[in-house]
């Protein structure tokens, strides 16, 4: 099931883009981000707010970004 990989590839704790995982799962940007609210909704999922200081050498999320 698309759900179960997608959930796998987001516990595996390695940061993703939307782009990216949609690609993975071969399926449609919208789909992704819909199934995304899905499973916020089911609570398997919990939304949380990332503040960025610009500062990328050693972030996780390094190369994910828009800023330079």
């Amino acid at each position: 099931m698309i759900l179960e990989e997608l959930l796998k590839r987001l516990a595996s704790g390695r940061p993703y883009n939307l782009a990216e995982l949609a690609a993975e799962l071969d399926v449609d940007l919208a789909l992704l981000e819909q199934m995304i609210l899905d499973l916020e909704r089911g609570e398997y999922l919990k939304r949380v707010e990332l503040s960025c200081s610009n500062v990328c050498a050693g972030c996780p999320r390094e190369g994910l970004s828009d800023h330079p």
